[in-house]
């Protein structure tokens, strides 16, 4: 009896590892698990004793997925099938029958656990705060937030964000700003796209009660991939002001962005940088920028600190006021 048990036990036992996808890496390590995705040269498989583990695609000597898969590619076509290959090329063996595809690694644009033919939603985002105390002859504090939230489904991208300072010395105020995003994005081919956009924002120490931005344009995903991200951005918006001190202003005006991301180091440490531009023509109108730079580094999970350089420019500020605001932050955040 107890030997019949022991079968049964070693037959269960293999039939369970059987059924694991594999994944072989370069220095011969076998990882054994479910294939989640793989995406931006990044390979995400499920395991009992690690979790989730993130694999570049490049270290990949061969792969093999137990139950089938989608997989999208560079053209948006789908295939539906098990997956063998590579960090070269993928093999696939269409459920619905034919003859095996072998796909260059550069023409896998994602793959996707089960029947994926219908687009799923995918979430990324990012919290950060950063604050300060001090006490004695002086007493400051700072407080520092932000927040962002993207969703990608299909050919449609959908961002809301949100950022917050508040800065005293010796009980009086320095800073109090508040500046809330949102955003569409169209494709309409893998890397062209059409974008919608609003912005509101509060400023007491740059003159601005109420600063609103809503427009259209078009931007252009130049590069997307683990290590690298490049967007440009170009279209108009229309522009309304309400300042404490000067007459209201309301005016269209082109906009120009760009968002930039590259890991120096793979997955250790990223630079990045943003730029956005109102242009404004006439003696009612005035231009402004604002700019994001600085590096993240993971430090634990998905947890990472960053070290921040932000700089917003007014073409125009009121009587008393300063061209440039400048803003150096050291975060701690959570992304997923």
């Amino acid at each position: 009896m107890l030997s019949r048990l022991a079968l049964l036990l070693l037959v269960f036992t293999s039939t369970h590892q059987a059924l694991a996808d594999v994944v072989t890496l370069s220095n011969g390590d076998r990882i054994t698990g479910k294939i989640q995705r793989i995406e931006k040269g990044k390979i995400v498989i499920s395991t009992e004793y690690a979790g989730e583990i993130k694999i570049d695609w490049g270290h990949v000597t061969a792969l093999a997925s137990d139950e089938p898969m989608t997989v999208q590619l560079a053209d948006e076509s789908r295939i539906y099938g098990k997956l063998a290959g590579d960090g070269r090329s993928l093999k696939v063996l269409p459920v619905e029958g034919g003859q095996e595809r072998d796909i260059p690694s550069g023409d896998v644009d994602a793959v996707l656990p089960g029947n994926g033919l219908q687009d799923k939603l995918g979430l990324s985002g990012k919290v950060n705060l950063g604050a300060t105390q001090t006490s004695g002859n002086t007493h400051t504090s700072t407080l520092h937030a932000d927040a962002e939230l993207v969703a990608r489904k299909g050919k449609d991208r959908y961002t809301i964000g949100g950022v917050a300072n508040r800065s005293s010395e010796n009980d009086v105020k320095t800073a109090s700003n508040e500046l809330a995003y949102l955003k569409y994005d169209r494709f309409f081919t893998k890397k062209w796209y059409a974008t919608a956009q609003g912005t509101g924002e509060h400023d007491v120490f740059k003159d601005i009660d109420f600063r609103g931005t809503a427009g259209l344009g078009l931007g252009y995903q130049w590069i997307e991939s683990a290590r690298t991200n490049l967007a440009l951005e170009g279209g108009i918006d229309y522009v309304y002001a309400n300042l404490y001190s000067q007459p209201t202003q309301a005016y269209p005006a082109p906009r120009l962005a760009l968002k930039f991301d590259y890991y120096i180091v793979p997955n250790r440490l990223q630079f990045f940088h943003m730029d956005e531009e109102h242009i404004g023509f006439g003696a009612d109108t005035s231009s402004f920028a604002r700019t994001q730079t600085g590096l993240r580094v993971p430090i634990w999970t998905n947890f990472l600190l960053t070290l921040q350089y932000n700089a917003d420019w007014n073409e125009h500020p009121p009587p008393g006021f300063v061209h440039v605001d400048r803003m150096t932050l050291l975060t701690l955040g959570y992304h997923w």
